[in-house]
């Protein structure tokens, strides 16, 4: 026989009983033919029993006892073979009964109570209590364990599924906010405005109420101390659920949790948009001025084009990459900016200063734009009819050329060379050799034998091959000056005056005169160039285009019909 101040503690925890009697048509009559309800047969027929553990356990352990009946739901047996489908052929008994039996519960069955009549203990409760006594049944060497650490156990276990579950409702609602919004601002503490830190942490905060509420329902004063253990491990759990955070350099990490799958996300649709985007307005921007600088090799800057690039590029990118992208992309896109540093600027005030029949020496000063860069130069000649070639690299700012054909026109040019860039040939000066040497002595023989009059003449024609590259620029009648009209004469006519004009001038004087007009032709300090026209030993510069030969072609024209005229 069960002890009364045992089933009377447990009346405190344990629920209503409520037994449905399922396919019942009627109920037996009392012995004294009285007619029993189904709550006062069942009762009945446990104190028959009452020595039996079970009836015992029934009739003393449940606060109240209670019987309902159900007739069958149809008689029909392809009704009862396919009840779900045959709703609306089910016995208007059947019905009747089961709306009563829902009503009694709602109305009549007194709402579970917990550890102690402060906790209330709903169907999901009783369910943890049944798995944890069942999971301890089915150990090895386990026994039953007492109400009260079943209880407790069933509160933490109830709780954790609600932070899970919670958990997830946080990531859907996190997920529907953040839809078509990445990449956004991650956002600091403080910081205004919508931010991803600012979404969690107003859906965060909603969530972790509703689980507080939740679990401030189980609290006890017969557990105050349990529970409070049991509170801060929870909340801890679920907030790590939410995101795992750790305090780094002063700051706070996240690195786990819900919230860090969002935050990698960003950062993913930040990293994809900002490359996408520095790659685009990069191409559309500076690309096309950097390489028609770099082909041409013509120097120049970009400022412009970047500052304009950099407003575009921060305008529209966003994320938390926005600065990081910028960053890496401008160290790859550096290393390309940087060669038009190594576009050797023109060479500057490119001169001639010595000419003979056969040789030419020209001087130069090094250029002003990106002068570190410069480590040699380039020579390089045209003659009419053709390309112009490469005579020779050097690293000194002048050079003398040897080999070149008597009374001829010669278009020169140097260029500065670095170590990638070869720079372009901006300035050309244009030079015309002397006459040979056979010519020369023979005015010189003639000026001696002619009168003093005739000798300048001779001098001025013999000697006025410019210097700088250019022609006669006075006719003989002009030099002389006084309406004579000067015929140069065949040497042997000259010769024949010998005996009437006389050694008249000095030759002294004559060869003074044609060293003035020929300049500095010193080889001290000068690199020569031998100018080799067989091609054996030049190297063929890339053809000019059209409208390029053209203009030397007619450059060449031009003063060739001068020298005709004169």
């Amino acid at each position: 026989m069960v002890e009364e101040h045992s089933h009377e503690r447990c009346q405190l925890h344990l629920p209503d009983f409520l037994w449905l009697l399922r396919d019942v048509d009627s109920i037996p009559a009392s012995n004294d033919g009285r007619e029993l309800t189904a709550t006062e047969f069942i009762q009945q027929v446990l104190r028959k029993g009452a020595s039996h553990k079970a009836s015992s356990v029934l009739l003393h352990y449940f606060p109240s006892l209670h019987c309902l009946t159900i007739n069958p739901p149809s008689t029909d047996e392809g009704v009862l073979s396919e009840i779900t489908s045959n709703l609306e052929n089910l016995s208007p008994q059947f019905n009747e009964n089961i709306e009563f039996a829902v009503n009694h519960i709602l109305h009549n069955v007194k709402v579970k109570l917990g550890y102690d009549t402060q906790i209330q203990c709903d169907g999901k409760m009783l369910a943890c209590l049944i798995e944890q006594n069942f999971h301890h049944l089915n150990k090895r060497d386990s026994c039953i364990p007492t109400l009260r650490v079943s209880w407790l156990t069933a509160v933490e276990l109830r709780l954790r599924k609600l932070a899970d579950n919670l958990t997830d409702q946080y990531q859907g609602e996190m997920s529907t906010k953040l839809d078509g919004k990445l990449p956004m601002v991650e956002g600091e503490n403080g910081e205004t405005g919508e931010t991803l830190m600012n979404i969690h942490l107003q859906i965060f905060a909603k969530t972790r109420l509703e689980f507080q509420k939740v679990m401030l329902s189980f609290q006890s004063q017969s557990l105050n101390d349990k529970l409070t253990r049991l509170e801060t491990s929870l909340i801890d759990y679920f907030d790590k659920g939410i995101a795992t955070i750790v305090s780094y350099l002063d700051q706070d990490k996240v690195i786990g949790g819900r919230l860090f799958n969002f935050i990698q996300a960003n950062i993913r649709a930040s990293e994809e948009l900002c490359t996408s985007l520095y790659k685009s307005r990069y191409m559309s921007i500076v690309q096309p001025k950097l390489q028609n600088i770099l082909f041409t090799q013509m120097p120049g800057d970009i400022d412009q084009e970047l500052h304009k690039f950099r407003c575009e590029y921060f305008k529209e990118a966003s994320g938390p990459t926005l600065h990081r992208v910028y960053k890496r992309m401008r160290e790859n896109s550096a290393k390309l900016e940087g060669d038009l540093k190594l576009i050797p600027g023109p060479v500057e005030d490119l001169e001639v200063v010595g000419v003979d029949d056969d040789r030419v020496k020209i001087r130069w000063k090094a250029p002003t734009i990106n002068l570190p860069s410069v480590e040699q130069y380039e020579v390089l000649i045209k003659s009419k009819g053709n390309k112009w070639e490469v005579i020779s690299t050097r690293k000194g700012h002048s050079a003398l050329i040897i080999g070149l054909k008597s009374s001829s026109w010669y278009c020169i040019t140097v260029r500065a060379m670095s170590a990638k860039y070869t720079g372009n040939k901006v300035m050309v000066t244009r030079v015309r050799t002397l006459m040979s040497k056979s010519i020369q002595n023979t005015l010189h023989a003639s000026a001696v034998l002619a009168s003093p009059l005739v000798y300048p003449c001779l001098v001025a024609y013999a000697a006025t091959s410019s210097i700088t590259g250019g022609i006669m620029t006075k006719s003989p009648l002009e030099v002389i000056g006084g309406g004579l009209i000067l015929t140069i004469l065949p040497a042997a006519f000259v010769i024949g005056l010998t005996p009437i004009a006389g050694p008249l001038a000095s030759s002294d004087q004559y060869k003074k005169e044609i060293s003035d007009r020929l300049g500095d032709l010193s080889e001290s300090d000068t690199e020569v160039l031998q100018w080799s026209t067989s091609g054996d030993a030049v190297v063929d510069v890339p053809d000019e285009s059209d409208s390029d030969r053209d203009a030397s072609q007619g450059e060449f024209k031009d003063l060739e019909e001068s020298s005709d005229e004169s």
